[in-house]
């Protein structure tokens, strides 16, 4: 799998890019709880890294606890 597809939690503009994409606004609150949201899907998965889809998938099922 090519590393493009990888979320990585350590860039603030790919959180930045995960919260656009799904209609969010880009604060550190949000950042900070996509991170959160992020570590939670890792482990639910068994994964040590998830793609961009896994996290957006994650989101929708979230997305109340967003601003």
């Amino acid at each position: 799998m090519k590393d493009k597809k990888h979320v990585n939690f350590g860039e603030e503009y790919e959180l930045n890019n995960r919260l656009r994409a799904n209609g969010l606004r880009q604060t550190q609150e949000n950042r900070d709880k996509l991170t959160e949201l992020g570590n939670k899907t890792k482990e639910k998965l068994e994964k040590r890294v998830i793609t961009h889809e896994d996290l957006d998938n994650a989101l929708k099922q979230e997305k109340d606890k967003f601003d």
